[in-house]
C-alpha cells in the first residue's frame, strides 16, 4: 500500500505489502521459457534490512508458488534470508488455508542445493495397535556426498522405536545408503470385537541397505541388505503397504571382475521366505562363483572358442523357529 524506500542503499520498510523472490542467474528457465518464483511471502510490514534478508511482521512464506498455495506458513514475525533460510515465531502451518500445525519457533531452510542440517518437520498419528503415536527426526547434511538422519518414534501403547540412515555418493558409479531401526516392543494388550491378543515385551530390529562400488577399473562390489528380526513387528507397525506385506528378508554381496576377454563374479545370497510367524524355507546361493571366456580365435585359424564354468552351493532348507527340520540342498559343478 505504501513504501519508506532508500533508492541508494535499497533498502526500506514495506506496508501491507507481498513479495517474491527467485534465484535469478541460477534458476533454470521452465519449457515456456519463463523463470518461475522460489519464494512467495506477504506481510503487515515487510522490512528489507540488507541485500537478501527481510524481516517480515505478521505474515508468512511458501515455497508453493500458486494463486492458491497447496500449503504456508504463517507467523507473527518472520527473518527471511533468501537462498538460506527462514527463522519463524509463533509459526502456523496452513494447509490450503486450513491450520494444521503450531509451533512457537521453527526454522526451515532455503539453501540451493535444499541439504540444510537440522530438525525436520514432525509427525503425529494415531493407530488402534501403536496408541497415540509422535515422531521425529534429525538431518545432518555432512559434505555434499554423504548425509544422514537419526530419528525417533514413540508410541503410548507400543513402545518407541529409533534408528539412522547414512547415505553416501562416492563417485559417479559409487553410491550406497544403510538404514537401522531398533524397536523396543512393551507387552500390549488388544481387543478386536469379542478377541482379545496380547503382545510380549520384546525387542526387535531392521536392517535394509544398497551398496554399489567400484574398487577398481576392474573390479566391482555390490551388496543388498532387506533384514528384520520379527515377521509380526514388520507386518502389525509399518505403514507402507510393501514394507507390511513384506515375508522375505535378503543378505546379498558380491564382487564382478573383468580381465579382458574373461568375466568372472563370486556371489552370496541367503533368501528367506517366511509361511508363518515360525516358518520358513532357505534359497539362494552360498556361494555361486561364475567365469565366463569370451570367444577367442585360435592360431589365426577361422576357427574360434569359448569357455563357460559354474560353481554354486545351492541351500533348499525348511526351518521352525530358527531350526533346520529339512535339508534338500546340493551342489553343482559345470
Amino acid at each position: 500500500e505504501r513504501a519508506d524506500f532508500n533508492a541508494k542503499t535499497r533498502l526500506g520498510t514495506f506496508y501491507t505489502a507481498q513479495g517474491f523472490a527467485a534465484l535469478g542467474k541460477e534458476a533454470d528457465p521452465g519449457m515456456p521459457g519463463t523463470i518461475d518464483p522460489d519464494v512467495q511471502f506477504y506481510g503487515e510490514t515487510l522490512e528489507k534490512v540488507s541485500e537478501d534478508t527481510y524481516i517480515i511482521s505478521k505474515g508468512g512464506f511458501t515455497s508453493c508458488v500458486q494463486a492458491n498455495p497447496r500449503w504456508q506458513m504463517t507467523s507473527g514475525s518472520l527473518r527471511l534470508r533468501v537462498d538460506h533460510y527462514a527463522l519463524l515465531k509463533n509459526m502456523m502451518l496452513k494447509v490450503k488455508g486450513v491450520p494444521a500445525l503450531y509451533l512457537p519457533y521453527m526454522y526451515y531452510p532455503l539453501s540451493k542445493d535444499n541439504r540444510n542440517t537440522g530438525f525436520l518437520m514432525p509427525s503425529y498419528g494415531a493407530s488402534s495397535y501403536k496408541g497415540q503415536t509422535i515422531s521425529n527426526a534429525f538431518f545432518w547434511a555432512i559434505n555434499r556426498s554423504t548425509d544422514a538422519t537419526f530419528f525417533h518414534d514413540w508410541y503410548t501403547r507400543a513402545g518407541q522405536g529409533a534408528g539412522a540412515e547414512y547415505r553416501y555418493v562416492a563417485a559417479a558409479q559409487s553410491t550406497g545408503d544403510i538404514k537401522f531401526y531398533r524397536f523396543n516392543q512393551k507387552e500390549a494388550t488388544f481387543t478386536d470385537g469379542d478377541q482379545t491378543q496380547t503382545l510380549d515385551a520384546s525387542q526387535s530390529y531392521e536392517i535394509t541397505g544398497n551398496l554399489n562400488h567400484a574398487l577398481t577399473q576392474r573390479i566391482r562390489a555390490r551388496a543388498r541388505l532387506d533384514y528384520f528380526t520379527n515377521l509380526v513387528t514388520q507386518q502389525l507397525y509399518h505403514q507402507n503397504l510393501y514394507q507390511q506385506s513384506r515375508n522375505r528378508r535378503l543378505i546379498e554381496g558380491g564382487l564382478t571382475a573383468g580381465f579382458g576377454p574373461l568375466m568372472t563374479s563370486v556371489l552370496y545370497q541367503r533368501s528367506e521366505i517366511f509361511s508363518s510367524e515360525t516358518s520358513s524355507q532357505v534359497y539362494g546361493s552360498e556361494p555361486r562363483v561364475t567365469a565366463n571366456l569370451a570367444p577367442q580365435r585360435l592360431l589365426n585359424a577361422p576357427i574360434y572358442a569359448s569357455a563357460n564354468a559354474e560353481f554354486a552351493v545351492l541351500p533348499n532348507r525348511s526351518l521352525s523357529n530358527g531350526v533346520v527340520v529339512s535339508d534338500q540342498g546340493y551342489s553343482r559343478l559345470d
